[in-house]
Formats: structure tokens, sequence, C-alpha cells
């Protein structure tokens, strides 16, 4: 007996609707400038709920959601996508409802058939990501098989665009697959050699398929070059030393990682990775190895802060007042408070003076308000500082300050009117 698929008109009445906005979004001529890039976000994801609320057949939802991805680099070009509003939408909506389709879709070989045909349009926007994930909707045949017709269209097009399309298709797919040979090839016939980044991509994936001293061979070439992503190479080292079985290897790899960019988060992180038994005797080393240098790290100061380290963290800040560019206020702000809320005056005494300089140095009246409470703090500070350790004392420090900036009278006119209020006068 033969079954008769039936149509339903609902559903492909919905299809039509759907497309002709779609076809209508593409065509706009009109730039979309600024806030108006959120409407346009919002009119797709309605798009794409419409999709899915409406279409149940899966190959028809598929051809769709392909159908609107060709859309986007025209959609994209006539809107100031800056914030990136729009292109995530395809990003994000698009891909997740196109797997929502695909992974559960039974002819994953004519699903495969129409991917070729759309990296030999173009590789942008949501299709890179779609191939990223093809092996969670198609088989491992499947995939070969769109490897081996891309490769196909690469060797026989004369158009330079299409054949670097296959041959990105192919790099992604080999990187899905774990396949560091295919990428390998596809690669060096699409760039002419293996520059650093794919150098480390080839030693990833050779770990990842379970062969970690092929993948040694690969970060060790990674490695030669230590003015290009030199903390990648070492991160994989790292894991690959670890599968290896040499522990102390991996260890020594892991602090040096940790100590680029040191954060209480990490450390703990490290610890429990490593199997450190004495958190305080591991923080004792750090404090020995950040006061050795005698550089200034904002980050080191935090770290210190954050793991309880605090007298440490202070001293190490005011042996290094010279260094604290108050430029920098992103980072000295929340330490000077978090001194003071410590009681730790002297320093943020320090913090609040490279604070309040940099203010009255750029001569920008927008940012006075600032430094008149910075210079409030820093007299409510001054009383509770015993021993100023070398450091000009509050009284001489407001003197020299007044007398520096005398003509700066817009910053004074308003510090007297900030204690008025403060009911300091």
């Amino acid at each position: 007996m033969t079954i008769v698929k039936t149509i339903d008109p609902i559903e492909t009445e919905a299809i039509r609707q759907i497309r002709s906005r779609i076809v209508g979004i593409s065509k706009r001529q009109k730039l979309v400038w600024g806030p108006a890039a959120r409407g346009l976000a919002d009119e797709l994801k309605h798009i794409f709920r419409d999709i899915k609320r409406n279409v149940s057949d899966r190959k028809k939802g598929i051809t769709l959601l392909l159908f609107f991805f060709t859309t986007e680099k025209s959609i994209l070009n006539h809107c100031d996508d800056s914030s990136g509003l729009v292109s995530d939408v395809f990003k994000e909506e698009g891909v997740s409802l196109f797997l929502n389709y695909a992974v559960p879709f039974e002819d994953r070989r004519w699903l495969a058939i129409h991917l070729v045909r759309k990296c030999l349009e173009d590789m942008e926007g949501a299709l890179p990501i779609l191939l990223e994930n093809a092996v969670t909707y198609l088989t491992e045949d499947n995939v070969r098989e769109m490897m081996e017709k891309l490769w196909g269209y690469a060797e026989d097009t004369q158009e330079e665009i299409v054949r670097d399309n296959c041959l990105e298709a192919i790099e992604i797919l080999a990187i899905a697959m774990d396949d560091a040979v295919e990428y390998e090839k596809a690669y060096r016939a699409r760039m002419g050699e293996l520059h650093h980044a794919a150098v480390l991509q080839i030693g990833e994936m050779h770990l990842r398929s379970g062969k970690p001293k092929l993948a040694l061979e690969w970060a060790q070439k990674a490695t030669e070059n230590k003015n290009f992503e030199a903390s990648a190479a070492d991160a994989l080292l790292c894991r690959i030393y670890t599968a290896l079985g040499e522990k102390e290897k991996a260890r020594e790899l892991d602090y040096r990682l940790f100590r680029e960019y040191r954060t209480a988060k990490r450390f703990r992180e490290l610890l429990d990775r490593i199997g450190e038994k004495s958190e305080f005797v591991a923080i004792d080393r750090e404090e020995e190895i950040i006061l050795q240098d005698q550089g200034l790290h904002y980050s080191d100061a935090q770290f210190l802060f954050d793991v309880g380290s605090i007298k440490v963290a202070a001293e190490y800040l005011i042996a290094r007042r010279d260094k604290i560019n108050g430029k920098d206020y992103a980072y000295i702000l929340p330490l000077a408070r978090l001194m003071a809320k410590e009681n730790r005056y002297l320093c943020a005494t320090v913090l609040y003076r490279a604070l309040l300089e940099d203010i009255l140095l750029k001569k920008k009246p927008k940012n006075y308000m600032y430094g008149v409470r910075y210079l409030g703090v820093l007299d409510m500070f001054g009383p509770f500082i015993i021993d100023w350790r070398g450091i000009e004392p509050h009284s001489e420090y407001r003197a020299r300050i007044k007398e520096q900036h005398q003509l700066k009278s817009a910053f004074w006119s308003l510090f007297q009117q900030y204690q008025k209020e403060k009911g300091w006068t």
C-alpha cells in the first residue's frame, strides 16, 4: 500500500507568508542606524519564533531556515550592526532553531547536500556555526561525503572566492571531526603555509582524538614562536603533559599560566587541579614571588587582597607608589575603596592621591567633582594616619596641591561648596 503524505494548507500558507516577510526585510534599502538596530533584531526574532510555531515539517523548516540564512548578508549590508544585535539573532536563535529541526531529521544525505550548496555561496554569518555542529545532526559518512564534494568544487572552480569558501568549510568540518590531516591539507591549500594558530589547532585536534604524543610534537612547534599566542600554546602543552602523565611538567606550566594574570578564582581552580594540599603555603609562595617583582601589577594587588593577604597587598602598593598612575582609575578606585574599608588608610591615601592628581593635571572641569570627592576623602583619612613612613603628610600635601593648582578656581569653588554640604566648614 502506498502512503500518500498529505499537505497541510495552513502550514503551507504560513511558510509562504514567512518567506514573503523575509524577502521584504532583505530588500529594504533604507539604512538602519543606532537604536533602530534593536528593532530590526526583534523583528528577526519574531520571524524565527513564527517559524518554530507554524512549521512542524522538519524538511520544510530546514529549507526555510537555509533560505533565511542566505538573506543575512543583504540584511546586514543595510544595517549598522556594530553592537552585534542583528547578527547575533542569526547565530543564536537561528542556529538553535536549525538544530531543533536537523538533529531528529532522518534524510541526512539531503541535508548534507544542501549545506554544501550553501557553502558555495558564502561562508559568513551563521553557516560556520552550523558546520561546527555538523556532527550533532549528520553521520560521519555524511560529513566525509560533504568534504569530498567540497574538495571537488574547490578543484574545479575558476572563482577564487568559491574555492576559498569550500576550503574554509572543509577546515571547519575537519575540526568538528578531529581530522587533523584533512584540516592541515585544506588550510595549506587555502593559505599556502601553516600559521601559528593553525599549528595550535592541529595539536589540539590530535589531543582530542587521543594522540597526546603527536599533539606534543605540534604544540612544541607552536611554542617556537613566543611572540604570538604563547599562553595558548602553554595551555595546550599543560593539557598534553597531563594526558601523558607528566604531572610535574603540567604543574610547572599551570603555575606559569596562572602567574600571567593572578585572580583568587583561578588560584583556587589551580590548587584543585594540581592537588595542592596547603592553600596557606601556596599563598605564601605567591606573596614572595609578587614582592620580588619590582613592577606594578594591579591584578596582583587585587589577588593578594582577595586571598586575605590584605596587609601584604597594602605594602605592595605603598612600595610602588611612584609607579601608580591615576589614569588607571578603573583598577585604582576599587582598590582604594577596599583599602579604606579595611582601615588601610595610608595605602588608600596613596591611591586616592593618584586619582586626584590625574584629574587636576588633565584640566578637565567636567571631572572636577570626582577630584573634589577624592580630596574630601583624603581630608578624612589624614587624622587617622600616625606613621606616614616617609610619605608627605596630608597637611603638607594639601598645601602643596593648593599652591600648584591655585589657578583652578572652578575646582576650589566646587570643593568649598562640597565642604559646606558636608558640614565641614
